[in-house]
């Protein structure tokens, strides 16, 4: 579904690319996998019965060292943007967890 000229799902991979994001997992539907299609860091996995499900899907997929942040976004949510994913690492060096909230005016 589009959303400002492009798909709903691009405005949150855009924003991890942006942010210099070494790797993205990026958690559809089991039917979409073989149609959603990302350059490199981008990997597409299938998602679970429930949004629970998915999220073990993802973090099963991760490689690298445990220490790693893992961040994980619902891209039901759009119009991410870079400054967001950056404002939670940043919070993340002094801070063991963080959370996005935006107020709505």
């Amino acid at each position: 579904m589009p959303l400002g000229g492009k798909p709903v799902l691009n405005w949150s991979v855009e924003a991890f690319m942006a942010s210099g994001a070494a790797s993205i997992i990026v958690v559809v539907p089991a039917e979409d996998v073989e149609k959603t299609t990302f350059a490199a860091p981008v990997q597409v996995v299938a998602g679970g019965t429930n949004r629970s499900d998915s999220v073990v899907n993802g973090l099963r997929e991760i490689v690298g060292n445990p220490s790693d942040i893992v961040m994980i976004h619902d891209a039901a949510r759009p119009l991410l943007e870079a400054k967001h994913v950056n404002a939670l690492l940043t919070s993340l060096e002094t801070h063991p967890a963080a959370i996005m909230a935006l107020a709505l005016t």
